[in-house]
């Protein structure tokens, strides 16, 4: 390197161009926004899916309550009160 070391660095200087240089930005660019977007998206889908279990796991809740109160000889006037289930809800139980 000592013998030819500005050859050598000329030549890296000579392959290496500014377009190259701007390729190589903008490809380590989309693939850190890749990489971003990924995990906003696999956070966001989490969220989302934990949100619907909850509402289902209450949905379900609500309507095994609505089941135990007519069982139980409760009128359904107080049970669609109580639930917030419509008639109809209340009637397919």
């Amino acid at each position: 390197l000592k013998e030819h070391g500005s050859e050598v660095h000329n030549m890296l200087l000579s392959e290496f161009t500014v377009e190259d240089a701007v390729k190589l930005a903008r490809t380590e660019g989309r693939t850190e926004g890749i990489t971003e977007g990924l995990q906003q998206g696999i956070m966001q889908g989490i969220e989302r899916g934990i949100m619907q279990g909850v509402e289902r796991g209450r949905s379900q809740g609500v309507f095994e309550t609505a089941a135990a109160f007519k069982k139980m000889g409760v009128s359904a006037e107080q049970i669609t009160r109580a639930t917030g289930l419509t008639p109809e809800q209340l009637a397919g139980l």
